[in-house]
């Protein structure tokens, strides 16, 4: 489009266009994040079975002692070894 004017090429009605050439974004499909897809699967399709499915399944077992306990830790120096 050729305008006479710069106040003509301001005032013109333009379609809109991105400045870049980037294409809009799709939608993000939500990630699942979890460690058991066969169940998320189940969830999806049979909602009312994967509760009953989930509660049958073994649990994981976990370590959560420490290897350090509050009681047994030294702290060095000594009040009596800094007189």
């Amino acid at each position: 489009m050729k305008f006479k004017t710069f106040s003509d090429a301001f005032t013109a009605e333009r379609p809109l266009t991105a400045a870049n050439d980037n294409e809009p974004r799709k939608a993000r499909q939500p990630r699942y994040r979890g460690t058991l897809p066969a169940l998320r699967w189940l969830f999806d399709s049979f909602p009312e079975l994967a509760p009953a499915l989930a509660a049958a399944l073994p649990k994981p077992s976990s370590n959560w002692s420490a290897d350090a306990e509050d009681n047994s830790q030294e702290i060095r120096p000594a009040v009596g070894e800094l007189m």
